[in-house]
């Protein structure tokens, strides 16, 4: 037997789905956006001018021919949740059900590497026939990213560091990323019978973020940033929750501090908490270590979430041999805060004055080494910077250059077109018009049910 292990960049996804909004992705922290359908070159192109990289969905089982070797493409979507289509398989019982579309996996990411060597494939798996589900799927894909939503199925919160942490030791050595709930489904005609009928709390959605990191996730999320009205139900997305939105751009900007530490972590049970309620989990680099905290006192109630402090909240560390710990830091936006630390022989204990949710803290040996992460940070958001006024620039161009368009047209080919109050339309496909990005509807047909005569 053999596999395939791809060799990665340290880049850490901090991403959404939704639409295609990457200016709005871009205000908030995200370097990501994860589609369900195939992008469009011109989708791709509008991701990069603002900086933000893409996942992909195939078309037809494979890579769009505009999306292979393009800046913006950071990874192809194989399927969503193949173990769901997996329980659909009626010819097969239940016990052998799971894995049954694994070889057309298997198939979709060695197209993908041969017709694109240099961008990654991208997995997300279910929590349908678990844990089976992530050690058969697991190793295919570079990226295994799964989706522990655990309010929207009525769980506690730190069943996503569980499922993190399962589905971690399903995939590796292969990159492990977690999505996490930014939404809520609204059933329209009926009461929901849902255990928590509602939108997480910001706190809730910090938890469940730092859960993931303490599970071993390379990179965060978010599901979904956008609202979609169906006849049946109203998914609610952050869009429509800016202090949930809010607070994933702020536990963003932390984790991209210390991104390149991160990429280079691993979880290790070195750390213990000395304090009731505390959840702590070592991430060790070699240079430095992480340790994620998450205040356990809280209680998610199917109205609210009730939150409780604990002050002071202490853990201890065993300090790894190649590491001589000295200095603690709690990760902030944009930079570290000083904490209480004390060394003791192969031991290092850290007291925060007050946790209220959850937190990073950073140990390292050599406070050089904020200095070197403070300094990337920054310009990293100066690069950003300059990227996103260019974009918005540019913006400000093709707007005028609409406005203008929108004016002359009438003017110059008023004879020749047709214009109705539209009732509906959809795309169709006309192959000898003019079509320079390749879209597969390249032309729209509404109807206006007032000139129908029957």
């Amino acid at each position: 037997a053999a596999a395939l292990f791809r060799v990665r960049d340290d880049f850490v996804p901090l991403g959404s789905y939704g639409y295609v909004t990457p200016k709005e992705y871009a205000l908030n922290g995200c370097n990501l956006h994860v589609s369900f359908v195939a992008l469009s070159k011109h989708q791709l192109d509008y991701l990069a001018r603002y900086g933000l990289k893409g996942v992909s969905s195939l078309f037809n089982g494979a890579p769009r021919k505009d999306n292979i070797g393009h800046k913006a493409l950071w990874a192809y979507y194989l399927m969503d949740e193949p173990d769901v289509h997996d329980y659909r398989v009626e010819d097969l019982p239940h016990d052998k059900r799971v894995g049954a579309y694994a070889m057309e996996m298997v198939r979709r990411d060695w197209d993908c590497y041969r017709s694109d060597p240099s961008a990654l494939t991208f997995l997300t798996i279910n929590l349908t026939y678990k844990p089976a589900n992530w050690f058969v799927y697991g190793r295919i894909a570079d990226v295994v990213n799964t989706d522990p939503y655990a309010l929207h199925v009525g769980w506690h919160l730190k069943q996503v560091f569980e499922v993190a942490e399962t589905a971690r030791l399903a995939c590796a050595p292969n990159m492990m990323t977690i999505t996490y709930q930014a939404f809520w489904i609204e059933p329209v005609k009926k009461p929901s019978e849902a255990k928590f009928p509602r939108m997480p709390f910001p706190e809730e959605v910090r938890i469940m973020m730092h859960y993931a990191l303490a599970g071993g996730a390379k990179g965060l999320i978010a599901y979904i940033h956008c609202t979609e009205r169906y006849p049946e139900n109203i998914i609610w997305g952050a869009v429509d929750y800016p202090e949930v939105w809010a607070a994933i751009g702020q536990v963003y900007r932390e984790v991209d501090l210390v991104a390149p530490i991160i990429a280079r972590s691993h979880p290790a049970d070195i750390a213990k908490p000395l304090t009731d309620g505390l959840f702590v989990r070592a991430l060790v680099a070699p240079d430095a270590v992480l340790v994620v905290c998450v205040n356990e006192k809280g209680q998610s109630l199917p109205d609210k979430f009730v939150k409780q402090n604990i002050e002071p909240a202490e853990t201890e560390i065993f300090v790894p041999k190649w590491l001589s710990l000295k200095f603690a830091f709690c990760v902030d936006e944009g930079g570290f805060k000083p904490v209480t630390c004390k060394v003791s022989g192969e031991r290092m204990r850290v007291t925060l004055p007050k946790l209220e949710t959850a937190c990073l803290l950073l140990l390292v040996a050599d406070s050089n080494l904020l200095k070197s992460l403070e300094r990337r940070y920054e310009q990293l958001n100066l690069s950003r910077a300059r990227v996103f006024f260019n974009a918005m620039q540019a913006e400000e161009r093709m707007r005028g250059e609409q406005a203008n368009l929108l004016r002359k047209i009438p003017l110059l080919f008023e004879r020749f077109a047709v214009t109705s109050q539209a009732e509906g339309c959809y795309g169709i496909e006309r192959k000898n018009w003019w079509n320079p990005t390749k879209e597969q509807h390249n032309a729209w047909e509404w109807y206006d049910l007032s000139l129908i005569h029957i």
